[in-house]
């Protein structure tokens, strides 16, 4: 199994994280704080997400939520409630979100079971 920890620190309009994969640091995160995905584990997959027009991480059985992907993004805005991924951050934003997405997106496979834990600090 693959595990991706991301642990979040909340902040006014942006929620900032720390992702590792398979206990390693992988990138930083970004969520708007007024959409944050509730601290759990969720189950993964790959998947064709149709408002990306790429494969993504589809995070399985959110509570009262849909659609919750891992997909490149650099400002709180471009996310309607998914966790964007970039390799540095500003204050509210996040850099080479594209680059970051494809080096987590390389360790991955449609095959692979993935797990997802969400932690807040």
């Amino acid at each position: 199994m693959k595990t991706i920890h991301i642990i979040r620190e909340e902040r006014d309009k942006v929620t900032f994280g720390v992702m590792f994969f398979n206990n390693r640091f992988q990138c930083f995160t970004l969520e708007p704080t007024d959409k944050m995905i509730p601290s759990g584990e969720y189950d993964a997959e790959l998947y064709m997400s149709p408002k990306a027009k790429r494969v993504v991480v589809l995070l399985k059985d959110v509570p009262g939520r849909s659609e919750i992907e891992i997909h490149p993004g650099n400002f709180y805005t471009d996310s309607l409630g998914c966790i964007l991924v970039g390799d540095g951050r500003f204050t509210d934003a996040l850099m080479n979100s594209q680059s970051a997405f494809k080096q987590l997106m390389d360790k991955l496979s449609p095959t692979d079971s993935i797990k997802v834990v969400l932690h807040d600090l």
